[in-house]
C-alpha cells in the first residue's frame, strides 16, 4: 500500500536560513496516533512531497476493519508532538504541540476471482481440454494451479478424463495471516471452445462449487478446512463437453475475504443451506 502526499498537507515547509530557500521536516517526523514506538518512515522525493510505502501488517498503526462489503486499511499520520514532562506526578507542556494528522484510508472489495494455470485433460478418444490462467483481484495475488493429490507437486502433464484433479487457490500476501482469510465462493468449469457463443458468460459452463457448497456428481470436495489464510484446496473428478473434438476448459472461480467471525457465519455449515440447482446435489463439504 503506498500514500503519496504533498509537504502542504501537514505545513512541513519552512524558510531556510537564506531567507529565500524552502526547508522540509525529515519523514522520521511522522509517528504513530496510537502512541506505538515505530515512527511512520517515509521517502522524499527532492520537494515533490513525502511517500510512504508499506505491506498490510499493523506497522505505524494499520486499523483493518469491514466497511459495507469492503475492507479497510486505514492509516493516521502525525506530524508535531511534543512531548510533555512530569513532575511531581503531573505532566506538563512546557511548548504547543502543533500537532497535525491526518487517517488515509484504502479500501478492497471482498470479492475477487481467479482462473486456473494451464492444464489438459485426455481420454483414449484424443479428447483434451487445456484451461487458461489468469490473476484475480485484490492486489492481483490470486492464483489457481493444479497439482498431485498430496499438494507438493504442481501437474503440467495431460491428465486422463475421468481421473480426479486437485486445484489449490493461492493468495500471495502473508502479511495479513491471523488477520483476513478467504474461502472459495464458487467455481464454474467453462467450455471455452463452444463457438456458438462469443461471450464467455454466455458458454456452457459447469458450477462444481456453488455457494461454498460442492457438486458431488463430479465428487467435487475441499481439502481441509474451508475457511483459510493463502491456500484453499478441493479436488473435482475432470470431465469434458465434447467426446468427439478438443475442448479446452478454464476454471474460474469467485474468491470471498473476511474475517474469520463473519466468514464463518458465511460458510455453509450443513448440506440443507446448499443451493437446490437440479442435478449437482451440492453438498456442504461434497460428502453428507
Amino acid at each position: 500500500m503506498k500514500i503519496e502526499f504533498d509537504h502542504s498537507m501537514f505545513n512541513t515547509e519552512t524558510v531556510g536560513v537564506d531567507g529565500f530557500t524552502k526547508v522540509y521536516a525529515p519523514g522520521s517526523d511522522f509517528v504513530r496516533s496510537d502512541g506505538g514506538a515505530e515512527t511512520c518512515l517515509t521517502s522524499r522525493e527532492a520537494n515533490a512531497g513525502y511517500e510512504l510505502t508499506t505491506d498490510f501488517s499493523d506497522t505505524c498503526g494499520t486499523v483493518v476493519s469491514m466497511e459495507n462489503s469492503m475492507i479497510s486499511f486505514k492509516k493516521t499520520l502525525q506530524f508535531g508532538n511534543v512531548a510533555g514532562i512530569t513532575l511531581d506526578n503531573t505532566q506538563i507542556f512546557l511548548a504547543g504541540s502543533n500537532k497535525i494528522s491526518v487517517t488515509f484510508n484504502c479500501k478492497y472489495s471482498t470479492s475477487a476471482s481467479a482462473t486456473s494455470a494451464a492444464i489438459e485433460i485426455e481420454t483414449p478418444i484424443d479428447v483434451s481440454g487445456a484451461v487458461t490462467a489468469a490473476n484475480g483481484k485484490f492486489d492481483t495475488a490470486l492464483s489457481i494451479k493444479f497439482y498431485d493429490a498430496t499438494y507438493n507437486t504442481e501437474i503440467t502433464a495431460p491428465a486422463p478424463i475421468g481421473s480426479t484433479v486437485y486445484p489449490m487457490v493461492s493468495w500471495s500476501v502473508d502479511t495479513l495471516v491471523g488477520t483476513i482469510g478467504f474461502y472459495v465462493k464458487s467455481c464454474q468449469v467453462v467450455d471455452v471452445d463452444d463457438a456458438d457463443q462469443t461471450d464467455i458468460s454466455a458458454k456452457p459452463q459447469v458450477a462444481i462449487i456453488s455457494g461454498s457448497c460442492y457438486s458431488k456428481v463430479v465428487e467435487a470436495k475441499p481439502f481441509g478446512v474451508r475457511y483459510v489464510d493463502r491456500f484453499a484446496k478441493f479436488s473435482y473428478k475432470s470431465f469434458s463437453f465434447d467426446t468427439t473434438t478438443t475442448d479446452t476448459q478454464k476454471l474460474s472461480c469467485e474468491i470471498e475475504f473476511c474475517f474469520e467471525s463473519t466468514c464463518t457465519n458465511a460458510l455453509t455449515t450443513t448440506s440443507l443451506q446448499c443451493p437446490k440447482t437440479t442435478g449437482y446435489t451440492y453438498s456442504f463439504n461434497g460428502v453428507n
